[in-house]
């Protein structure tokens, strides 16, 4: 007969079977998918963007953490219509996508929390530039969707930032899609 092991009055047991093993029923999430049900999951895109700059680089996403605590990066989408080289930079502080995208919301992914995120993000355009900060990565994307999935490999502390940038092979639409979340102060 199994014996069973209670915790306290929260109604919660495990078994021990015969072979004195513990047997329990669990569910497992992500890191991710836990910080969504605490509302602290948040998404944020670029839309399209149509690049017709050929040879060079164009800004397409820029997103500076001006909260208090810091953000981790879990996933980072790129995509477009054609073969496409990009880039990441971290802490850029110049270029004409820093001083003049447009402002972008980060959409928190409950949508029942009332919790916000600060930050500074721009969505870029064709020739919108990034002209400093380390290079972090680069590849090259088909003619589709880039996905990677970080789990939080890419932190942003207070005041950090970073950019991605895309130059086509041809002519096409693109954009950036990032999922990320706030943690506890």
């Amino acid at each position: 007969m199994p014996d069973v092991i209670k915790s306290g009055d929260s109604g919660n047991v495990a078994i021990v079977n015969d072979e004195g093993r513990v047997l329990t029923d669990s569910i497992a999430k992500t890191d991710l998918g836990h910080a969504a049900q605490s509302g602290k999951t948040f998404a944020l895109t670029t839309d399209f963007i149509s690049l017709t700059t050929l040879g060079s680089y164009s800004g397409i996403i820029y997103i500076k953490n001006t909260d208090t605590v810091y953000i981790e990066i879990g996933v980072l989408r790129a995509c477009g219509t054609t073969l496409s080289q990009w880039k990441i930079y971290k802490n850029p502080t110049t270029g004409t996508l820093i001083s003049g995208g447009a402002a972008i919301t980060p959409v928190n992914t409950n949508f029942i929390s009332g919790v916000s995120l600060s930050v500074t993000a721009v969505k870029g355009a064709d020739a919108r530039t990034v002209t400093d900060g380390t290079l972090l990565g680069q590849w090259v994307c088909a003619a589709d969707n880039c996905e990677f999935i970080l789990d939080g490999a890419i932190i942003l502390a207070p005041n950090n930032s970073i950019a991605l940038v895309c130059k086509p092979f041809a002519a096409g639409e693109f954009c950036a899609w990032l999922l990320f979340k706030k943690e506890d102060a």
